[in-house]
């Protein structure tokens, strides 16, 4: 099951072993029985037997059921606990999970996974600012990221390297769901298939070699990787080279050598070296020109026949090893070149104790760090001067272009052991190295404040988990505004019954609109930047330590769009982009749509005093309202990072999913162009074209209104049915014959040919819900017309104008039914 794969892995990675289990809300038949055998756990208890709570011993792990109404529990373990124990919350949905993780980060815990399926969350001790750090090396490959995992928990963080043995993509999601870095040895398997998940964390890769040679890392979302690194800068070059015009504008690029476990020769026991003794440290690939080796020793034992070379290295190319093996026997060479086959990494200074030469053929290398680590056992390099990033490291005193000179360079005595080390370790710069790769994963000093804003109406089922998502993040210098639009449902109550935090402030007033209720929040805003977190949806965690770090290398940016994903297991995107994009000027964009999704945006606050804040006649779309105004002056920064779970439901304001009345954007677009000059709407568009494409553009936005699904009520109550006939008389003879009768009446006038209403009184509101319900497809203008009103042909075409425009006067004789519902915020 993915859970005991998590299980194992965090186990494994972090070399723990637990002795006894705590249980907390379940009973005796539901509680996961398999947890014990995974663990390894003797000693199992249940809380809260017989109605006590059993918290008296400690536990080293502890299990709990997902649920709200555990959360008391849970709090009361917390309570009366030293927080030492680790934490697996079972089936909990994301609700649960996000005021879990409010309370246990109080007391320093952190969530470092979650299941597959996405129900179960591991937790354990991690307090600011250490950080979690998520490895994968292709198959399972350690070697060289051994010192950058001995360095990372040298430093205080958790560093989890994973196997990628049974590492599903679901798998991998839960890891990169929660750690601070997800770093990748090799720009191959995982890389790519992290690239194209949901993107939650800083994601860095580092490239050696043969990666460049294969192409199959340009399948990677480059977009959606933060860094990359590389151990030469040829290997950059040829990075860039391959990608092209596909290199992301925002990808970090640099050029960090290897990190060696190996110490110098000077540290180390002192043996007695033979002169005569080369070693050759090479995989049998081709890629190792071993081939070369036979005539270098030919030539050697011609001048002195006392010289030994002994290779030690996996075989990869079984042809090439059975046919270097056949041509050193044909040659008569196989008293002078022996094979010891592969030795573990650890032993591998002990084997060169005794070695005076190290002799490398290959024709081409990344680095060459084996090189370098037989420098640091005290071995002198012969070594061929291979393309690659080796000459950027190695002087050529040491290298050949011809056998001559190999020859030369071995029959050479070497100088003492110590010359060697220590000329490895300043080639190396190892002080230096060790410097830029922890700058990869330290956190930067936050220098910037933030107010996340939470807009809410009669949320008192949602509100909770985004205050305790906001309060949970992981910076240090914000607040939490709750600003309630006069609810009339429990939210005050509840947030004050659960709260007492000092960094949330609630804003209480009379119930208005959305808009409005945004701009009560601005002013109440003390941070220099503003995150809007909307009250049925959860922030991430790690939202403004991301901001900040965008900030910090774009400080003019203005204004930060994020990606957003929706809740459940389906886990759906929402992008205004798919790609990260470094600050611009969106203002081309803007007339085509809003290019800034508004939940979990970042907005200097500074925008709102220049530019104004929400136009309160605009009960939808005031987020792109606003953003038509902002996008005259300001800067837009889009990340790919998904930093905020959204909730899909009845009442959401933007209409995800939903038809709704895009007579709005119609305004929106019709301000933008009477607001800027052409030229700044269409930069690169030829003058004599401008003016088509904007009535084009216009055509387009206004059939997206729909005014044909234009619905004129006629209220029937109590009247004749022959006195209807004015009514369909003045619609008779209307120019625009795009709308639709629909007739209202206490009597049963089903013979019609019109649709009917039967009801006992009239009632608007529910004359417009069942319209809605039989032309669920569209989106219903409803007016009612009295009877009794002389209409003009062109009264329909007046009111689609009034309807569109809003300026417009509307025809007398009509009055609007479907009034904009006020919907939670």
């Amino acid at each position: 099951m993915p859970t005991s794969h998590m299980l194992h892995q965090l186990a494994e990675a972090h070399q723990r072993t637990f002795h006894s289990l705590l249980r907390i809300g379940f009973t005796s038949n539901e509680a996961r029985n398999d947890i014990p055998s995974i663990l390894d756990i003797q000693c199992v208890s249940d809380a809260f037997q017989q109605g006590e709570p059993s918290f008296k011993q400690p536990f080293d792990f502890v299990q709990v059921q997902g649920g709200l109404d555990i959360l008391n529990q849970l709090k009361t373990w917390l309570d009366v606990t030293p927080t030492f124990s680790d934490l697996l919350l079972c089936n909990a949905d994301e609700d649960t999970f996000a005021q879990a993780a409010y309370w246990l980060g109080r007391k320093g815990y952190r969530c470092l996974c979650q299941s597959a399926q996405g129900d179960d969350f591991y937790f354990s001790v991690l307090p600011e600012p250490r950080q979690h750090i998520v490895m994968t090396a292709t198959a399972d490959n350690y070697h060289f990221a051994e010192p950058l995992i001995h360095l990372a928990r040298q430093d205080g963080h958790l560093v989890t390297p994973l196997s990628l043995k049974g590492l599903t993509k679901e798998v991998l999601q839960g890891w990169l769901q929660h750690c601070d870095v997800a770093w990748f040895e090799w720009g191959d398997s995982a890389v790519i298939a992290a690239s194209h998940l949901q993107k939650s964390c800083r994601m860095v890769c580092r490239i050696h070699r043969y990666e460049l040679y294969d192409k199959t890392f340009l399948n990677a979302n480059w977009h959606n990787i933060d860094e990359v690194i590389f151990v030469s800068e040829a290997m950059k070059v040829r990075f860039m080279t391959l990608l092209g015009d596909k290199l992301p504008s925002t990808l970090v690029l640099k050029v960090i050598g290897n990190l060696t476990h190996h110490q110098p020769a000077s540290t180390a026991r002192k043996t007695r070296r033979d002169g005569y003794q080369i070693g050759c440290v090479a995989r049998f690939v081709g890629i190792k020109n071993l081939f070369l080796l036979i005539p270098i020793m030919q030539m050697l034992i011609q001048r002195n026949n006392r010289y030994r070379l002994t290779i030690v290295g996996r075989v990869e190319d079984e042809c090439l090893y059975e046919s270097f093996i056949e041509f050193i026997a044909q040659a008569g060479m196989a008293k002078y070149i022996r094979i010891e086959g592969e030795i573990p990494p650890h032993k591998m200074a002990q084997w060169y104790s005794n070695k005076s030469y190290l002799l490398s053929t290959s024709y081409f290398e990344s680095q060459g760090m084996g090189i370098f680590e037989a420098m640091m056992a005290g071995v002198k390099p012969v070594v061929f001067s291979a393309s690659g990033g080796l000459r950027e490291y190695l002087p050529a005193e040491w290298c050949f272009t011809q056998l001559d000179e190999a020859i030369e360079q071995l029959l050479t005595p070497p100088m003492p052991a110590e010359y060697y080390a220590q000329q490895a370790v300043t080639l190396l710069k190892q002080d230096s190295f060790t410097e830029a790769y922890r700058e990869c994963w330290t956190q930067p000093e936050a220098v910037r404040t933030f107010t996340i804003i939470i807009p809410s109406y009669n949320r008192e089922e949602m509100i909770i988990s985004a205050i305790t998502s906001a309060l949970n993040v992981d910076y240090p210098y914000f607040d939490v505004v709750v600003v309630d639009d006069g609810s009339s449902d429990n939210s005050l109550a509840r947030i004050a019954d659960m709260f007492d935090d000092p960094r949330l402030r609630v804003i209480a007033k009379k119930h208005t609109n959305a808009p409005d209720t945004r701009n009560v929040g601005i002013s109440h805003a003390q941070g220099e930047y503003i995150v809007w977190l909307d009250s049925d949806d959860i922030l991430h965690r790690s939202t403004l330590r991301h901001y900040d770090m965008l900030l910090t290398r774009w400080p003019t940016c203005d204004i930060i769009s994020c990606g957003i994903s929706q809740f459940g297991s389906e886990q759906r995107l929402f992008y205004r982009t798919e790609t990260a994009l470094p600050p611009a000027n969106l203002l081309p964009q803007i007339v085509l749509g809003c290019p800034i999704i508004n939940p979990g945006c970042c907005v200097r606050k500074q925008i709102y005093d220049v530019v104004g804040g929400f136009n309160d006649s605009f009960l939808r779309a005031h987020d792109y309202e606003f953003w038509s105004r902002a996008l005259g002056s300001a800067s837009v920064l889009f990340t790919s990072r998904n930093n905020v779970q959204y909730r899909l439901h009845a009442n959401n304001l933007t209409g995800i999913g939903q038809q709704v009345d895009n007579t709005y954007e119609y305004r929106i677009f019709s301000s933008i162009i009477a607001r800027y000059p052409a030229r700044l709407l269409f930069p690169e568009m030829p003058a004599s074209q401008i003016k088509t494409v904007i009535a084009q553009l216009r055509e387009k936005r206004e059939k997206a209104c729909g005014l044909e699904n234009l619905v004129i009520v006629i209220p029937a109550m109590g009247e004749a049915v022959e006195k209807l006939d004015t009514a369909f008389q003045a619609l008779g003879i209307q120019q625009d014959r795009a709308f639709e009768i629909w007739v209202v009446s206490d009597h049963d006038l089903s013979f019609l040919s019109v649709p009917t209403q039967r009801s006992e009184r009239y009632d608007p509101q529910a004359i417009v819900r069942d319209i809605a319900e039989k032309r669920p497809a569209h989106y219903s203008y409803i007016y009612a017309f009295q009877p009794h009103t002389a209409l003009a042909p062109d009264a329909i075409s007046q009111l689609k104008q009034h309807i569109l425009t809003k300026t417009n006067a509307r025809p007398e004789g009509f009055t609007c039914l479907r009034t904009i519902q006020q919907v939670s915020l």
